[in-house]
């Protein structure tokens, strides 16, 4: 069951929620839920010890379930004669979303992180022993890509090698 309720998410609406919306707020509600524990699994555990405060976990469930609910067709603009609306597509998804910035209050960091096919070893820097297992063989769609950064300062070498995954 969800941080936020119903009733949480009728208070940032600023309407009453008629039942079909209630039912379905209720859901979409346990729906984000469980998107925040697959990247925050000890969610509990954190706003047990105050790592995560309850308050910031409503509020960004209540936010997803809105922008979902004040658009639910994802439309993006609207025209009739001369009168003409738009809304940005951030907010006109119509689907269930996260924003990083949430991610954010919820202490999820974001970064990348990139392999390369060089390793630091006792005698200096050398060719990867892993690299045709890390990289799958060749069976991976090609998503790494060559870079001249893959030779790092001081390793002597100007070409650039296999690839760098990020």
């Amino acid at each position: 069951m969800a941080y936020a309720t119903p009733d949480d998410v009728q208070l940032r609406f600023n309407r009453e929620l008629d039942p079909d919306e209630r039912q379905s707020v209720e859901v979409r509600l346990d729906d984000v839920e469980e998107m925040i524990r697959l990247r925050v699994p000890d969610l509990d555990a954190k706003i047990e010890d105050g790592s995560i405060r309850r308050r910031l976990v409503v509020a960004v469930e209540c936010e997803a379930v809105l922008r979902l609910i004040r658009n639910p067709d994802g439309f993006t603009e609207e025209t009739d004669g001369n009168y003409s609306y738009s809304i940005s597509a951030k907010v006109a998804s119509g689907q269930l979303t996260i924003e990083p910035d949430e991610w954010k209050l919820l202490g999820v960091k974001s970064g990348a992180a990139l392999l390369g096919t060089r390793i630091m070893g006792p005698h200096g820097w050398k060719k990867n022993p892993n690299w045709a297992f890390e990289s799958g063989n060749g069976l991976f769609p090609p998503c790494a890509i060559p870079v001249h950064s893959d030779c790092y300062p001081g390793c002597g070498h100007e070409e650039p090698h296999e690839a760098v995954w990020g």
